[in-house]
């Protein structure tokens, strides 16, 4: 497996972090952004990439409920989550699309 395919898959799973530039283990900068804690290694500031928050610190970014949880949508409209899923998931961040798929069990 390439080495940098192999830093995704570890990032993508969270067991261990391999920058793919300096080989620097486990050691990345977050910053909150959003609806993704956006990772760079620490030592040469390599993207790493995004690591999604869970849903229930997910918020919608426009519509009915812009800047409500998906948590609270969830729990308070549920048939509205569902519309919004199949109207706007073509548009949607993969964090938004994740947390709502996870929040509506797809």
């Amino acid at each position: 497996m390439h080495s940098y395919a192999k830093a995704l898959f570890y990032f993508m799973n969270w067991n261990e972090v391999i920058c793919p530039s300096c080989g620097l283990v486990n050691d990345y900068t977050i910053e909150e952004k959003s609806n993704n804690s956006v990772c760079t290694c620490s030592r040469c500031g390599k993207f790493l990439g995004n690591k999604p928050k869970n849903f229930d610190q997910v918020r919608m970014p426009f519509g009915k409920y812009k800047n409500r949880l998906v948590s609270d949508v969830l729990i308070e409209d549920y048939p509205y989550l569902q519309w919004f899923y199949k109207e706007c998931k073509d548009k949607l961040s993969n964090s938004l699309l994740n947390a709502i798929k996870k929040a509506l069990n797809i």
